[in-house]
C-alpha cells in the first residue's frame, strides 16, 4: 500500500545492538528463559517520497525519545501445541485445540543496567487455538 497509495500508518524506529539468553524446558511443555537486551535506538528518516499513484506526502514519522536500552527479562511458557515435522522446518499442528501462554517481566534502569531509560514492563499473553473445521491430519 505504501508503494501504490503511500499509506503506511506504523510508526518506525532504528535500533542496532545485541542480546543474550538463556533458555530451560523445565517440563516438556514448559520453558523459562532469561535475556539481556542493548541496543542503541534511534529516529528514522524518510528514504524516498516515491509513489505510483498518489501526490501527497507522506505522513511524517514521529520522533523518539533516542538512547541506549539495556533491559533484563524473565519470561515463563506454556505451550500446549503439538508440531508436525517436515524434517528443516516444524508447524503447529492447528487441526487440534491448543493454548499457549505467556508471562515476563523486563526492567531497565539508569543505575544498575546503565540505560538512558527507566521503566518496567509486566507482559501477559495467552492465545487460544479452537479449529472451527472438521479437518483431522
Amino acid at each position: 500500500m505504501s508503494l501504490l497509495f503511500r499509506d503506511d500508518p506504523s510508526d518506525y524506529f532504528e535500533n542496532e545492538g545485541w542480546s543474550l539468553f538463556a533458555r530451560a524446558h523445565i517440563f516438556p511443555r514448559a520453558k523459562i528463559e532469561l535475556r539481556f537486551l542493548s541496543e542503541r535506538q534511534t529516529d528514522v528518516r524518510a528514504w524516498t517520497d516515491f509513489s505510483l499513484f498518489e501526490r501527497a506526502n507522506y505522513r511524517i514519522n514521529p520522533a523518539i525519545q533516542e538512547g541506549r536500552l539495556q533491559s533484563l527479562a524473565f519470561a515463563c511458557t506454556y505451550d500446549s501445541r503439538d508440531y508436525l515435522d517436515f524434517g528443516l522446518f516444524r508447524m503447529p499442528d492447528v487441526s487440534r485445540e491448543s493454548w499457549v501462554c505467556e508471562a515476563s517481566f523486563e526492567i531497565t534502569d539508569r543505575k544498575t543496567l546503565g540505560s538512558d531509560f527507566d521503566f518496567s514492563r509486566i507482559l501477559v499473553l495467552s492465545e487460544w487455538n479452537v479449529p472451527h473445521l472438521p479437518i483431522r491430519l
